[in-house]
């Protein structure tokens, strides 16, 4: 039997409002996949502003939510006392912590059910600027059974985190292998050491790039959406979770083909403007579209590999010679189509590009297993999430409709 269900609004309020002052205090960032993290650990350095008076103080058990909020930017704060974030965060206070468990609260706010109650209530015919209004925030509902249920059902959901954690980590062994094997072959991309000739992006492309659609999620839309969450491993995962619905002609317009490269165009974190990821040769299940913050590229064959750029992207130079091109305004990181057309890259020959291409499929064939295994475990994953926050793991009272350890 499902869980009671209550709106947010009766489990969180704002917090406080604290600013940082001349306090020294420890300076945390928002990650889409890691939550909080330590800026200093991140960057290998402090990277804020100096000025940090108007940062906002987060305490202990505090939450901090991000923009865009639909990519599940949200995080409790348990690693110091006292930080501070970006004021641009909001800040919340748990009213009640014996009724509410935090890990279970921050797993549904950021399960693929509320990320579709974001994207679907969000504000603002301009992309870029779409926000959730605060009341909406708090109106939505949420599954809450008894705290021991609550925690219950975290346990079991990092477990299952904990395990494709391990497989990820065989992913990135030959993600490093990579880099090394890119730089062996076309040297880096600022020094440009073995001469290749520099053109422009715009100058490589088989047509112009296009941003993608914000047609609002709907649970029975025909299509699967791409979304910057979707993006970041060479090869696009077959498992996307959100689903719109199109006019035909948008349909057309923003539909996704394999060798088509999408990249992460406008986002709040500046780590993740660029992330990319190639579409594969695979039968679809479903039409596949991508959304308003990212953009499509198709390459002329002649000219540019998508093997080579997603690589040339992942290189220290090459993401020096993106991000140079790239703009910012005060909410997000972005980079548009003009943008993009004027980025240099060193252009080695297509002979070249094909041999890196090669080593990526050898490799992907290698790592294949583990690729699956990622794939069945988000599977998995997103099937205990939803079973979890319908009420499925909950184990019902004898005639009593709640939830039990």
């Amino acid at each position: 039997m499902s869980a009671q269900r209550t709106q947010l609004g009766e489990i969180i309020e704002p917090a406080r409002a604290e600013r940082a002052g001349d306090r020294d205090l420890p300076v945390l960032s928002m990650t889409m996949h890691g939550g909080l993290v330590d800026q200093a650990d991140k960057f290998k350095k402090r990277v804020a502003s100096r000025d940090t008076a108007e940062y906002k103080v987060v305490n202990r058990h505090q939450l901090v939510v991000g923009f865009p909020i639909d990519e599940g930017v949200l995080s409790f704060q348990q690693m110091y006392d006292a930080a501070i974030v970006s004021p641009a965060y909001g800040i919340w206070d748990l009213k009640q912590p014996d009724r509410a468990d935090r890990d279970y609260l921050e797993r549904y706010l950021r399960s693929p059910r509320a990320l579709a109650y974001y994207a679907a209530k969000l504000r603002s015919t301009t992309a870029r600027r779409r926000t959730l209004p605060r009341e909406t925030f708090l109106a939505m509902p949420v599954p809450l059974p008894p705290l021991p249920e609550q925690r219950r059902i975290a346990t079991i959901l990092d477990k299952a985190d904990a395990v494709s954690r391990k497989r990820q980590q065989t992913l990135d062994l030959a993600d490093q292998f990579l880099r090394s094997a890119f730089l062996d072959l076309f040297g880096d991309p600022i020094t440009n050491p073995k001469h290749w000739p520099v053109k422009k992006l715009g100058d490589c492309f088989a047509e112009k790039p296009r941003i993608g659609t914000i047609a609002k999620a709907a649970d029975d839309g025909e299509c699967r959406v791409v979304r910057v969450g979707d993006l970041g491993q060479m090869w696009l995962p077959e498992l996307l979770q959100i689903r719109v619905t199109l006019p035909p002609k948008d349909i057309e317009r923003f539909r996704i083909e394999p060798g088509d490269l999408l990249l992460a165009r406008a986002i709040g974190s500046e780590d993740h403007l660029g992330k990319a990821s190639i579409v594969p040769k695979r039968g679809l299940k479903a039409t596949e579209v991508f959304d308003s913050h990212v953009m499509r590229l198709r390459f002329a064959e002649s000219a540019i590999k998508p093997t080579f750029f997603w690589q040339w992207l992942k290189s220290r130079g090459g993401r020096a010679l993106f991000m140079r091109n790239a703009g910012r305004t005060a909410v997000q990181f972005n980079i548009n189509a003009t943008q993009i057309a004027r980025v240099s890259i060193p252009v080695p020959p297509v002979e070249l590009q094909d041999r890196l291409a090669e080593i990526s499929y050898a490799l992907t064939s290698t790592t294949g297993h583990a690729n699956l295994a990622v794939d069945h475990l988000t599977a998995l994953q997103g099937s205990l999430t939803q079973r979890a926050f319908l009420g499925d793991l909950c184990q019902s009272r004898e005639g009593g409709g709640s939830c039990e350890q």
